[in-house]
């Protein structure tokens, strides 16, 4: 029973006093075996810090008003302005995770913004979250935002009758990405292996509501 967690491919030679034969063989994980690696932490080449920018224009809210009487609606963009996470680690797919060992926090790339600072820079700063192998979705810092403020906050509007209104909505967003190594353990023989990663993190910085108003036919 392969229980190692890897493909394993080999070659056994047989030796006769007339020839020699070569055999050839692949072992593939046993589905049966226990699962042996488990995620102890990550260290990052924190020279490897990069940026890049985005902006997102949308329209996410609109109001039609068909009725005889003003209505009144608010938009809160925090679901809107949230912070994505994606590790990337080159050879996971092939290593066996115990899905009962808990993922370890790890910090990520953040922007932090600072009065006295004169640009947009990301850092590590003490963010930290939970290592996930899926797409991290998480709220964003009010720290983040270069104008103070918050995410979370009611833009109301009042739509007249038979009128329509629409929220366009802008978000600007540092892009950060960063190299490391992760390093995992052995559950059989406390062994550690290290892989390479990479993690991207996409927060917002600023953004901007502003209600307009449309036809009620569209």
């Amino acid at each position: 029973m392969n229980m190692t967690g890897y493909d394993v491919h080999g070659s056994i030679m047989l030796s006769y006093t007339y020839k020699e034969e070569f055999i050839a063989f692949s072992i593939l994980p046993s589905p049966d075996g226990p699962t042996l690696y488990s995620i102890k932490g990550l260290s990052y080449n924190k020279a490897s810090l990069s940026q890049g920018f985005s902006d997102e224009q949308s329209t996410p809210f609109r109001i039609i008003n068909e009725t005889q009487s003003a209505t009144k609606q608010v938009f809160n963009p925090q679901q809107h302005c949230t912070t994505m996470v994606i590790f990337n680690t080159n050879g996971m797919d092939r290593l066996k995770l115990d899905p009962d060992a808990e993922m370890p926090v790890v910090e990520i790339p953040s922007y932090i913004h600072r009065d006295d600072a004169e640009e947009i820079a990301g850092g590590f700063n003490g963010r930290e979250i939970q290592f996930s192998r899926e797409i991290i979705v998480t709220d964003t810092p009010d720290n983040a935002l270069i104008n103070g403020g918050s995410f979370n906050v009611d833009y109301p509007v009042e739509v007249p009758p038979m009128s329509a209104r629409e929220l366009n909505l802008s978000i600007n967003r540092i892009i950060m990405r960063a190299n490391g190594e992760l390093t995992l353990v052995n559950n059989r023989n406390d062994k550690e292996i290290k892989l390479p990663f990479v993690v991207t993190v996409m927060q917002p910085y600023n953004y901007s509501c502003k209600w307009e108003e449309a036809t009620i036919d569209e």
